[in-house]
């Protein structure tokens, strides 16, 4: 098992702060781009349209990690840099010196592309039978209005030959 206990001193040499206003609210279109119905009373418009779901606070920010997680840089055209290149940990072995990168990449892409949270703990785990790392990923999220202040949080997932899969 691979701890990253020093987070707070790559948040100082990254600059990272973090906001804690509570009026903050964030919304994201659902990751699996469903649609519901909704109602409208404007003049000359249809009552019932159908529209995309919309996550708001806690789940827009969990889509966003997923978003940063299964997206590869360059994948995106308007931002190229964006996403974490964990693909290229596939093709090398199973070990610990490659889970402590993997820990550092995961850390610094969520610092530089999702600073609405704050990590206090990943826990990369080689498991070298199945040639897949275990990523474990606690966090905090700043105050919601809906959210008890300091809340932990965590991310749950697996790095195998085929990609980073998401546990729910």
């Amino acid at each position: 098992m691979i701890r990253l206990n020093n987070i707070k001193k790559l948040d100082e040499q990254l600059n990272v702060t973090s906001k804690t206003d509570i009026d903050i609210i964030y919304s994201d279109l659902n990751i699996d781009l469903k649609t519901q119905f909704t109602f409208q009373n404007q003049l000359y418009h249809s009552l019932n349209r159908k529209d995309l779901v919309l996550s708001y606070n806690e789940e827009a920010i969990k889509n966003s990690l997923k978003t940063l997680f299964t997206t590869t840089q360059g994948q995106k055209i308007l931002n190229p840099e964006y996403g974490m290149n964990l693909m290229q940990f596939l093709f090398y072995p199973v070990d610990y010196y490659y889970a402590q990168s993997i820990g550092e990449t995961i850390l610094a892409s969520i610092q530089l592309y999702e600073p609405r949270i704050t990590v206090t703990n990943i826990n990369v785990y080689p498991n070298e039978e199945k040639s897949e790392y275990e990523i474990n990923i606690y966090y905090t999220l700043p105050a919601f209005s809906d959210t008890v202040v300091n809340k932990p949080f965590s991310f749950l997932g697996k790095l195998t030959q085929t990609g980073f899969v998401y546990s729910e």
